[in-house]
């Protein structure tokens, strides 16, 4: 793969994408809006965007605009050649999308189908890889959670995902389509539980904890899906599939915690009533994308916590 333009790159798993893209000598653009979809965001959200285009895209073309903007797209297409677009360029935080359910369709179904219209019409004939959610399940009904599973969305968010979903596979182009899960690490600033887990940890103040804590989720490393992501995008044989990219076991909230807790944080958790109702996850199955990859995510959620604090105390 010699060039790949990231959509929505600049974002979380975005920039650990580039990155990683970088390192296997693929020139990589990025076309980024640069938003953030957190109510009036804040300083610390925006210390971490520039984190993330200092560290992880110092050696990528990056553009600044609006994806849902076609002739930008065309024009960008026409000008790159990619051999490859990975479509990030969602809304990418439920709780937004299920306050503000038109937004999401929006930055999510109506975004993807620019992009697909934009891949289709380029004379390059680019590969299309979209960045999707395990939320296009809805509660999940088995252990592991294959790819084959009905789908049924029970949010916004998933619902708009799952839109989403059909759009690129309805494109006439090479496609592939990947399922991450609970993604955290460094550069993570959308305010995700592990986030606010090691914020909390690191600041010591306490975490309001709104869940249940025997709420498991497949909690996946961010580098170890830009590892997975990458390889998708290079192989053949990820062509027209649909692949669950996780660290391919659950670990319940109270497991994170305690892990951060033995790794001597005093960590004061407070419970409060629950929010939303969100849908029951737990442990995807990787085993596709074993065989088809020979994905082999290599940070369990103890590992990757040592590593995101560590980051946490570096750049403090």
């Amino acid at each position: 793969m010699g060039r790949a333009l990231l959509i929505g790159g600049a974002g979380f798993i975005g920039a650990h994408l580039a990155r990683e893209l970088v390192s296997r000598s693929t020139a990589v653009a990025v076309l980024d809006a640069d938003r953030d979809y957190r109510p009036g965001g804040d300083a610390a959200a925006a210390a971490t965007r520039a984190w993330r285009r200092r560290s992880l895209l110092a050696d990528v073309d990056v553009r600044r605009g609006d994806a849902a903007d076609p002739l930008l797209l065309a024009g960008l297409l026409r000008e790159l050649r990619p051999d490859v677009v990975v479509h990030l360029a969602n809304l990418p935080l439920a709780a937004v999308a299920a306050r503000d359910p038109d937004l999401a369709r929006t930055a999510i179904v109506d975004v993807t189908a620019t992009v697909a219209r934009a891949v289709v019409a380029d004379t390059g004939r680019p590969r299309l890889v979209y960045v999707s959610s395990s939320m296009v399940y809805g509660d999940f009904v088995h252990d592991p959670q294959p790819e084959d599973a009905i789908l049924r969305p029970l949010e916004p968010y998933g619902r708009a995902k799952l839109l989403a979903e059909q759009l690129v596979r309805a494109a006439p182009v090479p496609w592939t389509i990947v399922r991450p899960s609970a993604v955290y690490g460094p550069g993570d600033a959308g305010g995700r539980v592990l986030q606010r887990l090691v914020d909390a940890a690191r600041s010591g103040t306490p975490f309001t904890l709104r869940a249940d804590p025997r709420t498991r989720l497949d909690f996946t490393w961010v580098e170890d899906l830009a590892v997975g992501i990458a390889d998708a995008a290079a192989s053949t044989a990820a062509v027209g599939e649909t692949l669950n990219l996780t660290a391919g076991r659950s670990r319940s909230l109270a497991e994170a915690i305690a892990a951060i807790r033995d790794l001597g944080h005093d960590l004061e958790v407070r419970t409060a009533p629950g929010g939303r109702r969100v849908p029951r996850r737990g442990t995807l199955d990787i085993g596709r994308a074993r065989a088809l990859l020979g994905f082999a995510p290599t940070h369990a959620l103890e590992d990757g916590l040592y590593r995101y604090l560590r980051h946490a105390e570096l750049v403090a």
